[in-house]
């Protein structure tokens, strides 16, 4: 029987996330109505906007680069550098959609991602605070205080928390221990979109 007391276990998380989705990019602007869209005021004028209109803006964006791609050249070749950055206002707006839904994780990894810069925090946070609450978690935690086999990834569902799915899926994780009982828990992953999931109602 184990007799260790695990009243003074403290769990201290520590999150790391690579983002790999774009380059680094110059800065661009996109017009919409009587004003400019730039890199530097995007997140302001994309938040006071409503969802139709972000989807519209986007709709705007896509639509110009389909009649501007032909068959004979890739993605890379077809788009110039303006209609490339043009995309990356898409993904912003997209990603304020996303916040617009409940979805600030989510939205917060996309906007890095187009920013092109990991995202960190220890201890507490967007992620850290939603992630204690699921269920893999608590069972993740429940092994390691019984001294069970832990395993060196876990995934967040749907029905768990639809933030995290979005946003991680399948996160590869590791625990240490340090003095009385203190456990530093090591979340790491790469926000690549790469999760098994029908894209069909994302965001739904």
């Amino acid at each position: 029987m184990n007799n260790r007391r695990f009243q003074t276990l403290v769990i201290i998380i520590c999150l790391t996330l690579i983002t790999l989705l774009f380059l680094p990019s110059k800065v661009f602007a996109e017009s919409e109505g009587n004003f400019k869209i730039t890199y530097e005021n995007a997140h302001e004028v994309f938040e006071k906007m409503s969802n139709e209109e972000l989807n519209n803006f986007i709709n705007n964006i896509a639509t110009s680069y389909s009649n501007s791609k032909t068959s004979q050249t890739s993605i890379l070749q077809t788009v110039s550098v303006e209609q490339y950055n043009s995309i990356q206002l898409a993904w912003l707006a997209a990603a304020q959609i996303a916040r617009n839904y409940g979805y600030p994780c989510a939205a917060t990894l996309v906007e890095c991602s187009v920013k092109n810069i990991p995202y960190s925090e220890c201890g507490e946070g967007l992620f850290t605070n939603k992630i204690r609450t699921t269920s893999v978690y608590k069972d993740y935690i429940s092994k390691l205080k019984s001294d069970s086999k832990i395993p060196n990834s876990i995934t967040f569902s749907k029905s768990d928390n639809a933030d995290l799915f979005y946003a991680l899926h399948k996160v590869n994780i590791k625990s240490s221990k340090g003095l009385l009982s203190i456990y530093t828990i090591t979340i790491l992953d790469t926000f690549d979109f790469a999760y098994d999931n029908n894209y069909n109602d994302l965001f739904c």
